[in-house]
């Protein structure tokens, strides 16, 4: 009886010759949708010591989002991605993650640090400007939270830059991405290099005249047990897993929020009026143009999932994956009902929803830019989310400009 068969009963089509989608580095790698056409709904593929069981079908899609985090993890499966570039002593012994810090409450104590970063954004923009509005909504999510960790003024100026550039580096939510060509040690040396710049910026924000912003605070009194440069590295650490954890779907789904509005003259009117119900709808329908990427779960214990014709037992150790870009197609999502478009049923009880706990952030970003500035954009529809992306918000497959002119 083979690995598989013991894994997974009964056995699924195991597709041999698939590339998972954040291994495809070349055009000849087979794709999801592909292989979807080949074997159907549900199958199976490897990637080195892991095995997938893909569930594609509206059925499966619940079945994946149905599954409790006690029984499977979307932590273990995410961080093997969300965190590749990372080396291994940043991942381990890591002692804040998300949940500890942020919830609804939290989110809204953190508006004023949003309030700042949005100011400092919009203080760089000329009167009249053609703005790649994904390319300002990540900068923004930087700028946000540096500022939560070390305050307004290291999210501004040079130094800004430079951790942009460092933080996108070590940001792994475009695995799926083609990566340009640069030999592993380049790319080593590229990570050390920034890991470093950012425990600089840490040592400064703990080691100035001012008292550290409350986040850092938090963080670093659960290395109270450390001492010197060993728990600045470890307070640093934490920060940068912190950071792509926070930053990397709220600044995809405020991009995909302000493309959508500036698309719709009402939305836009809306917003400028501050109108809290229209914001949230607006919110609401951009998020979904922009769920386009893999959702994954490993088992921590044996498992029922069910695809809609076939119900399987799964061992702990297999990772249990949807894919959104298509199992999330506009005639799949007729299949699934209202109800399972749910925010809770597409992001799942166990994940950081950009929804709920966003929401307020996402909407002041919103008021600020649409009473700032009449937005405009030449392009008929809002871009393609990419379909080769990690992370529940994908990023766009182009650019989109849109001529941002002071009122």
């Amino acid at each position: 009886m083979s690995d598989q068969e013991t894994a997974i009963a009964p056995a699924p089509p195991h597709v041999d010759d698939l590339t998972v989608p954040w291994k495809a580095t070349s055009p000849e790698a087979a794709s999801i949708d592909e292989v979807r056409k080949r074997h159907g709904d549900t199958f199976t593929a490897d990637d080195g010591g892991d095995q997938y069981l893909f569930l594609l079908s509206p059925a499966g899609v619940r079945s994946v989002y149905g599954l409790a985090g006690h029984e499977a993890t979307q932590d273990l499966a995410d961080h093997g991605l969300l965190f590749r570039r990372l080396p291994d002593d940043v991942l381990s012994g890591r002692r804040t993650v998300v949940t500890d810090l942020l919830s609804t409450e939290s989110v809204e104590a953190l508006l004023p640090a949003l309030d700042q970063a949005v100011t400092a954004e919009l203080d760089d923009l000329s009167d009249i400007e053609i703005v790649d509005v994904f390319e300002m909504a990540r900068r923004l999510g930087h700028r946000f939270a540096i500022t939560c960790w070390c305050g307004i003024d290291a999210a501004r100026g040079p130094a800004f830059e430079q951790m942009v550039d460092d933080l996108d580096l070590l940001d792994g939510s475009d695995a799926f991405l083609p990566q340009e060509d640069r030999s592993e040690r380049d790319d080593d040396l590229r990570v050390a290099a920034a890991l470093d710049r950012i425990e600089t910026m840490v040592a400064a924000a703990l080691e100035g005249d001012e008292e550290p912003t409350d986040f850092l605070a938090r963080v670093a009194a659960r290395w109270n047990d450390v001492e010197g440069a060993t728990r600045t590295r470890e307070i640093a650490h934490d920060i940068v897993l912190l950071h792509i954890t926070m930053t990397s779907n709220l600044a995809s789904a405020i991009g995909w929020t302000i493309a959508s509005i500036t698309l719709d003259p009402a939305a836009a009117e809306a917003a400028r009026r501050g109108d809290p119900v229209a914001i949230d709808e607006s919110i609401g329908g951009a998020v979904r143009l922009g769920q386009r990427s893999i959702m994954m779960r490993t088992a921590l214990r044996p498992v029922v999932v069910y695809d809609g014709v076939e119900t399987f037992e799964v061992k702990p150790g297999v990772v249990v994956a949807t894919m959104l870009p298509v199992a999330g197609s506009a005639s799949d999502a007729d299949d699934l009902g209202a109800d399972d478009r749910s925010d809770s049923a597409l992001f799942g009880a166990q994940s950081f929803p950009v929804r709920g706990h966003w929401t307020p952030a996402i909407a002041l970003v919103v008021r600020r830019i649409f009473s700032t500035f009449e937005v405009r954009s030449e392009h008929p529809s809002v871009p393609d989310a990419a379909p080769h992306h990690f992370g529940d918000i994908a990023r766009p497959t182009t650019g989109w400009t849109a001529e941002f002119r002071l009122i």
